[in-house]
């Protein structure tokens, strides 16, 4: 096993590390007072910040689904209520104050959703928890070869452990390495990818699992034989495998060269639901390091439009 974060002193992206890479690059990591990645001494954005320059468009219409979700269980609580409009016809939101209740506004319902956790920020952070207990499992299996048990989590994170665990069972990698941390000097970014393996054997794999009107098929998922060599992926418990996921892996796959790892054959995504199905989306060079790059200049001239326009 070469170097874990964890046994380095990171775990779930808390705490600090630094190491030499074989080519002599120094990376550094610090999630305290602020999240910042080093290389050379010089402070660099991760390859995720990266990323986040470029247009999500499922985002705001998530963002319009917790909060719909968030209005209906207010309701369920008895805490937002609508009510008869006593100087016109239809009807007024009304949200509990207390043991009274006020007629509702949008500064009031937010704040009702702020006090009862079910806001965007909210829910993120619950996903995230969600998510580092899913990759704690694959750390966990990496490091000792215990097979995660998925009754041994939550309810809201069973489904997910189910996913992992049938990936492994399904392509039997040999884990080479775990939350390893690269970076480049060249292009100044660095960040960390979840697992790097060897995939020794050619198997058969979930490649795209079928799903209708959000829950899965009972058959028909697409499953192809998965080619043997050096792998690099990243674990993802989000709704679906989303493109900013294979432009990811490049930026590492850049950083891992750079620091004089062996470069790997394919990177790819170990994408895990909630209803218990993986699906491994691999990149089979359709999105290649210049892509990456592409966005790393983005990111460049958005800063310095940012900065033009505040001086």
């Amino acid at each position: 096993m070469s170097e874990s974060l964890k046994q380095e002193g990171i775990q779930g992206g808390k705490g600090a590390a630094s190491l030499e890479t074989p080519s002599g690059i120094r990376l550094e990591f610090a999630s305290e007072p602020k999240r910042q990645y080093k290389v050379n001494d010089e402070e660099v954005p991760s390859v995720t910040q990266i990323l986040d320059c470029l247009n999500k468009p499922a985002l705001p219409w998530w963002g319009m689904g917790v909060g719909a979700d968030g209005v209906l269980s207010l309701i369920k609580m008895g805490e937002f209520a609508l009510t008869p409009n006593p100087s016109a016809t239809g009807f007024v939101g009304a949200i509990k104050d207390g043991d009274i209740w006020k007629f509702a506004t949008k500064e009031s319902l937010i704040d009702k959703l702020n006090e009862k956790k079910l806001t965007v920020n909210h829910v993120k952070e619950q996903a995230g928890d969600r998510g580092q207990n899913v990759h704690d499992a694959l750390e966990r299996w990496a490091v000792t070869g215990e097979m995660p048990d998925p009754k041994d989590f939550s309810f809201e994170e069973e489904g997910y452990v189910k996913a992992l665990v049938g990936f492994i069972q399904d392509t039997d990698p040999e884990p080479v390495a775990i939350e390893r941390m690269v970076g480049s000097a060249e292009h100044k970014f660095a960040g960390r990818f979840d697992l790097e393996c060897m995939i020794n054997v050619e198997k058969e794999a979930v490649y795209k699992a079928l799903t209708t009107k959000g829950e899965p098929l009972k058959a028909g998922h697409r499953t192809a034989r998965i080619p043997t060599g050096l792998y690099v992926l990243d674990l993802k418990t989000s709704k679906d495998v989303y493109y900013t996921h294979f432009l990811q892996g490049e930026g590492y796959e850049i950083g891992r060269r750079e620091c004089g790892y062996d470069p790997s054959r394919f990177r790819g995504v170990i994408h895990c639901s909630k209803h218990g199905l993986y699906q491994l989306r691999v990149n089979y060079d359709k999105v290649g390091p210049e892509d990456f790059l592409a966005v790393r200049a983005v990111y460049d001239a958005q800063a310095r439009a940012e900065k033009a326009v505040k001086s």
